[in-house]
């Protein structure tokens, strides 16, 4: 069973009102996605890439990434 979280990477937009983030989880065999942004959170879903949109610039936002596997 592999347990290694994925890697993240952020795509922000030239204005930052809209980021992508992909969850890069190497050679573990993912079902589903959970993407959060503060206490906004997506249904899971099958692509490991997800877009945030109607930012405030300039602000910090806490990202989190849940995946599911084949065991759960």
């Amino acid at each position: 069973m592999n347990i290694t979280p994925p890697s993240l990477k952020i795509l922000a937009n030239e204005t930052a009102s809209s980021i992508t983030v992909i969850a890069n989880t190497g050679k573990s065999k993912i079902t589903g996605y959970q993407y959060c942004i503060g206490d906004n959170c997506s249904s899971f879903i099958t692509t490991n890439k997800y877009t945030f949109s109607k930012l405030t610039p300039n602000t910090s936002y806490k990202i989190k990434v849940t995946v599911r596997n084949e065991n759960s």
